[in-house]
């Protein structure tokens, strides 16, 4: 996943804002549609999107489904298969064929060593985000973190700028409000 961070690292947005988000609009609210193609830098479902399609073969995990938007754009490559947990259910399901949508706690997820990318949208109070960390080095995880709303809320971007991982601000590739995104190599 190391390969994938440092790509992230060069990328242009021009290559990130020509990811095609037409066959998942079918999904998403018809008031939501604008947001979910905007450019990179304005919102990260291109991103994601983008991102999905560099590995096959593996999970996807996305922590705080909330709508399920998030989820939709991960789910960009048919090859991969997108879990999505949340507390409580907020999203609607349509047309989505390589989504799980859970409600439960990501930490017991069966299927870490098969994951590659995880997207962490959840409490930003950093306490549950910290949690969840430890989690994954605790299991020796390997795989690419994407962490959203590192600028937005003090207490995560304190959280992601303490953190000893290999990790890279690429806000201007994602989310207005801070993407990281985080390489875990399973030590």
């Amino acid at each position: 996943m190391d390969n994938i961070a440092k790509l992230l690292t060069t990328i242009t947005k021009e290559t990130i804002n020509g990811t095609d988000m037409s066959k998942d609009l079918d999904k998403i609210d018809k008031s939501f549609v604008s947001v979910y193609q905007a450019p990179a830098g304005s919102e990260h479902y291109k991103l994601l999107s983008y991102i999905s399609r560099l590995i096959n073969g593996c999970y996807i995990l996305d922590i705080g489904t909330y709508l399920g938007y998030s989820a939709i754009a991960l789910s960009g490559n048919a090859d991969n298969k997108v879990v999505s947990y949340d507390v409580q259910k907020q999203h609607i399901l349509k047309n989505t064929i390589n989504i799980d949508f859970r409600i439960g706690e990501a930490t017991e997820f069966e299927y870490f060593k098969a994951t590659k990318v995880i997207l962490l949208d959840t409490y930003h109070d950093g306490v549950y985000e910290d949690k969840f960390i430890k989690h994954l080095r605790s299991i020796k995880w390997i795989g690419l973190l994407l962490m959203d709303d590192i600028n937005e809320f003090p207490k995560l971007r304190e959280l992601f700028d303490e953190l000893p991982e290999e990790k890279y601000d690429i806000t201007h590739l994602g989310h207005w409000s801070g993407t990281g995104a985080v390489s875990f190599n399973g030590e």
